[in-house]
């Protein structure tokens, strides 16, 4: 067989198997990231931040409202003093009370005194525990509320995630689809060439595509005419691998396209082509599952 036509036939099988192999693993990504969509998570029920008074707070303000009575029986004494209509309320009210309270200072003490026990007892009995039953029921009904909204927002969540669900498995179907047809391509492709290279005519050591893509330069240009031998390919591509002329590594070749080109052109440029054709293949697809995406949301 002419070496020149075999090892062009080989290093193009070798190219289209690692576009092929790309190809595969830029599917199998994407299925794993269409596998665990991102979904809206469950809304946590808020607690009511309305207050509701205490025992304590009622004991508290019902001193205050004490200390409130004694500054307004104060004011009273005072202002029944100055206030004429005001003097004859406040005539009767001593007459009446004075047997009791006193008079002069004890009066004016116990007056007040009193008056603040009436708002302590008025705050106390009545009021703090109205408004306590008020804040209760108020509070209840905004608990009500927001337990009514949350439900709303998990009943639209969970409505929203049965569609992202549904969309991501009609697009696991597709990609599986040409995940299986990719794998059989790829296959095939695997097959033809193990078959060149069970004309044994490259040595197991060299059956891969860093060493072939080097072959076929050195063979097309001219710098060898045969792969065994002092001038042959395997020694030039030993010599210059020693040298460190070329590498053998392909995840420094791919870091290093630019770098690397100048001396190995030809694997190089299938790199990049390779990179290219993939991100095509894989925009195509992208493109064709989207399309569920778009006919999902138009029966929103």
């Amino acid at each position: 067989m002419d070496l020149q036509k075999y090892i062009t036939n080989v290093k193009s099988l070798e190219i289209l198997c690692y576009k092929q192999e790309q190809y595969i693993n830029q599917l199998v990504q994407f299925i794993e990231k269409v596998k665990h969509p991102t979904l809206f998570n469950e809304h946590v029920k808020e607690k009511s931040n309305i207050g509701i008074l205490t025992v304590d707070d009622i004991l508290v303000y019902s001193f205050f409202a004490f200390i409130v009575g004694l500054v307004f029986g104060v004011v009273f004494y005072i202002a029944a003093h100055c206030i004429d209509f005001l003097y004859d309320i406040y005539q009767i009210y001593y007459d009446i009370c004075s047997d009791l309270f006193g008079k002069g200072i004890e009066f004016f003490l116990a007056n007040a005194f009193c008056f603040g026990i009436l708002f302590a007892i008025i705050w106390l009995i009545i009021l703090g525990p109205k408004i306590q039953k008020q804040q209760t029921e108020l509070k209840a009904e905004d608990q009500r509320d927001l337990d009514e909204e949350c439900e709303t927002i998990n009943a639209d969540n969970r409505r929203k995630n049965k569609l992202i669900l549904d969309n991501a498995n009609k697009k696991l179907t597709i990609l599986n689809q040409e995940l299986n047809r990719a794998n059989i391509t790829y296959r095939c492709t695997k097959n033809i060439l193990e078959k060149y290279y069970s004309k044994n005519i490259i040595f197991a050591k060299y059956r891969s595509i860093i060493p072939v893509c080097m072959f076929y330069e050195y063979i097309i240009s001219g710098r060898c005419n045969r792969l065994d031998g002092h001038e042959g390919a395997y020694n030039l591509y030993e010599q210059e691998l020693r040298m460190q002329i070329i590498t053998n590594q392909l995840s420094e070749i791919i870091k290093r396209l630019d770098v690397i080109a100048e001396n190995q052109y030809t694997l190089v440029t299938a790199l990049r082509e390779s990179k290219e054709e993939v991100q095509v293949l894989s925009n195509f697809v992208q493109k064709q599952t989207d399309v569920l995406r778009t006919c999902s949301k138009s029966f929103k």
